[in-house]
């Protein structure tokens, strides 16, 4: 996981703590199966946030397992955000999923009715073919700040493995974001990273 190089508050050291944690469980994952990779992607190293995409790899069956997920901190608290305080909408909620160890699979996921509505009528999600059947009641979502298109990057969430290839990317012009009550400062920061494409804003390392 990449690290911020002058981590010279509490927050932004919090936020290279997380990056040393999640490179931890990586390690044990590692150790448990050595086919196991990592592959991760900043897509947004502030103003105010940092967005990164993971995307493991690693065999186990049959079939080789991928799972893509992300982290998104709030640099102002170094915390992992939490979207039912950026989205105000009837029905939002967090969602987890905890598995057999009793850990938080993934506290970022978003289950949000008005997000579904939009996610089914997007050209690029199969709602009515073979993938009719994979989205669940109630669907969540993982969700983060793209700085390159300057959207906001969605997609189902926890599908059973079986129609995982269903997960549609839908990415969230700012103005539907808004119509969707997300954070006009979250939006701001967004548009702020897009105006300086590739730029390190954090003097990550």
């Amino acid at each position: 996981m990449p690290r911020i190089a002058a981590a010279t508050t509490p927050a932004l050291m919090q936020v290279n703590a997380t990056m040393d944690a999640i490179d931890k469980d990586g390690k044990d994952q590692r150790h448990q199966n050595k086919t196991f990779t990592r592959a991760v992607t900043v897509m947004m190293a502030g103003p105010g946030y940092l967005s990164v995409m993971l995307s493991d790899n690693w065999e186990g069956g049959a079939y080789p397992a991928v799972l893509v997920h992300v982290v998104v901190l709030d640099l102002s608290t170094g915390q992992t955000v939490d979207w039912t305080k950026l989205v105000k909408g009837a029905g939002v909620k967090n969602y987890s999923d905890s598995g057999a160890d009793g850990k938080m699979g993934q506290p970022q996921a978003l289950i949000y009715p008005a997000l579904l509505a939009m996610y089914l009528k997007d050209p690029g999600t199969d709602s009515t073919g073979d993938c009719k059947d994979a989205y669940q009641d109630p669907q969540s979502f993982m969700i983060y700040p793209d700085a390159k298109s300057g959207k906001l990057d969605v997609s189902a969430f926890d599908l059973p493995h079986v129609v995982q290839a269903c997960a549609n990317d839908v990415m969230l012009t700012p103005e539907q974001a808004k119509k969707l009550g997300f954070d006009q400062g979250l939006l701001d920061a967004l548009a702020a990273a897009h105006a300086q494409p590739g730029s390190d804003k954090l003097g990550m390392q």
